[in-house]
């Protein structure tokens, strides 16, 4: 699934799909000060766009904390980037880059890139209320069917099966829709 971003200032706009993003809309954000909190960071880093994924790290060795932020959008990276790098926030010049362009660790350690999957349904309507507004979409849940036999979980009462469930995401604003597969495991 994936739709257009219209508040771009390009006339083609940006091409979203509803998969986890990949590596070239993570930032790495260093220089961070010690007394800053995840959510200073957070709300600074929101301003530019709606994040995906945020993680904030420090080292009883280093001076500053780091963090790597993931955007749903590449525009979205690419304006934090520009406005945030060298800016000085809580005292320090943080320094901002895509994290694909971090230098190769000396000492060996690589860092192994996830392969981009399908969002989960929460994640989905956050970037469907962020990028074409809370009302400005519905959903329909239109079958809801196991994929194998329900089986008794031994040793229990419980019971587990794998559902798949079809779901129908509708733009009022422009009459289109389309339909997702989604899949679950429930015990």
């Amino acid at each position: 699934m994936k739709f257009i971003l219209k508040h771009k200032p390009s006339a083609l706009g940006e091409v979203i799909e509803f998969k986890t993003p990949g590596k070239e809309n993570r930032l790495f954000i260093n220089k961070i000060n010690m007394a800053t909190t995840e959510d200073e960071v957070i709300t600074m880093l929101s301003l530019f766009g709606l994040l995906y994924d945020f993680r904030l790290f420090y080292k009883e060795t280093r001076p500053y904390k780091y963090a790597f932020a993931t955007y749903y959008s590449r525009f979205s990276a690419m304006k934090a980037k520009d406005a945030l790098n060298r800016h000085r926030f809580h005292g320090t010049n943080i320094s901002v880059m895509f994290a694909d362009q971090l230098p190769n660790k000396s000492d060996g350690e690589t860092y192994k890139e996830r392969q981009p999957r399908q969002l989960n349904i929460s994640k989905s309507i956050e970037a469907m209320n962020w990028f074409v507004g809370f009302d400005g979409w519905v959903s329909e849940i239109k079958a809801i069917a196991p994929v194998e036999e329900i089986q008794k979980v031994p040793g229990t009462t419980h019971y587990k099966g794998t559902y798949k469930c079809i779901v129908r995401f509708s733009f009022k604003k422009d009459e289109i829709s389309l339909d997702s597969i989604g899949y679950g495991t429930q015990e």
